[in-house]
């Protein structure tokens, strides 16, 4: 019967067909594995890090066959990376995105903000925001009132608010409800504290002007503030308030280059919803 099978046309004709199919797979495959699609380029920096890295631990360099192993795990981590990019794992994941949120804003203001500033700089930044360093006996504010449990939600809010540069007047837009309004002043600081707390008005006389800041916790609940002026009161010397310049300074460099990168990232997308 077998013998009688082969002899039939249409089982050579299957039987060729099969074979032709296997080549072509096996051909196939053996092109791909010669010739890769990609290309991964590890710097040799990498290779001397792992050889560091590896002596730390073991107290002797790498044998070659260990900075091998060392190397194919780098080479993997590249490929599995770049792989997980082109799935676009990045835009589905929230952890993800979040972490890659994070460190782009720390690279975009980073260059510039985290310049040391010598003294003059320094000095030169205390005249130009002489209004901030003061003990003042009344205050001006806007600000966005929320209940304690949703400190986390606000503070969140505090950082869209400075990143679209979002005016104070717009404040009443925001947040939950406040029995006095969202615009509070001119206050002498004695009924600020009696309405707010001494935490409160402690915090809001050591702001900054003209950016949003908190949360700040008072009797009432949690705040995002933005220091319209401070009146009155005695003026604190350079010396006296140093270090709050040099802090004040460094955030207003990462503030404004931060700024500037978003808004030329901005300018170079067009934004659609569908």
């Amino acid at each position: 019967f077998l013998g009688k099978l082969l002899s039939e046309p249409y089982v050579h004709f299957l039987l060729a067909g099969l074979l032709i199919y296997f080549w072509h797979t096996i051909a196939s495959d053996d092109r791909e594995s010669r010739t890769p699609a990609k290309e991964v380029i590890l710097p040799i920096s990498q290779k001397e890090k792992l050889s560091r890295s590896f002596e730390r631990e073991w107290g002797r360099p790498p044998r070659p066959e260990e900075l091998e192993l060392l190397l194919d795990e780098a080479f993997l981590e590249e490929m599995l990376i770049d792989e997980a990019l082109a799935l676009n794992i990045e835009r589905r994941d929230a952890k993800i995105r979040e972490r890659l949120l994070e460190k782009m804003r720390f690279i975009l203001a980073n260059e510039q903000s985290l310049a040391e500033p010598d003294e003059a700089e320094l000095k030169n930044y205390y005249r130009a925001h002489r209004e901030d360093y003061r003990d003042p006996r009344m205050v001006h504010f806007f600000h966005i009132y929320a209940s304690l449990d949703r400190e986390a939600a606000l503070a969140r809010m505090i950082e869209l608010l400075d990143a679209n540069d979002t005016p104070p007047a717009q404040a009443s837009r925001y947040g939950e409800t406040f029995g006095l309004g969202n615009e509070i002043g001119p206050m002498d600081i004695e009924t600020l504290t009696k309405l707010f707390g001494n935490y409160f008005s402690g915090r809001i006389i050591r702001l900054r002007t003209g950016v949003w800041q908190g949360p700040i916790r008072s009797r009432e609940g949690v705040h995002a503030v933005y220091l319209i002026a401070k009146e009155g009161g005695d003026y604190f010397s350079f010396e006296e308030v140093e270090d709050r310049v040099y802090q004040d300074m460094i955030q207003a460099r990462r503030r404004e280059a931060t700024m500037r990168a978003l808004n030329k990232i901005r300018r170079s997308f067009r934004k659609r919803i569908e």
